[in-house]
């Protein structure tokens, strides 16, 4: 797993309110995390997604991936598992 440690998001305002994203993924159990949405310089998005219970995001396969998007009305879904206070791993479709 690669993590990377990113105060940084913990200084910048969230875009909108946090959402709870749940469905059910691959594994046929319920994933549900809290997204927290930011935005880019460039004006996109990019997401933070906190556990809450079912199957982490770092346990996602690309279809769950594909269907996170579609849910946040992402098409190039850039996504943050926040695995503690100060470390996130960014989930790729390229698993």
């Amino acid at each position: 797993m690669m993590a990377t440690r990113t105060p940084f998001f913990k200084t910048i305002i969230p875009y909108k309110e946090p959402e709870e994203l749940s469905f059910y993924c691959a594994s046929t159990m319920v994933s549900t995390h809290l997204i927290t949405s930011y935005q880019n310089t460039n004006g996109s998005l990019f997401y933070i997604a906190e556990y809450m219970y079912g199957t982490p995001a770092t346990m996602w396969t690309k279809q769950d991936l594909q269907i996170a998007a579609a849910y946040l009305n992402a098409k190039n879904l850039e996504l943050y598992f926040q695995i503690d206070d100060n470390r996130f791993e960014r989930i790729t479709s390229d698993r």
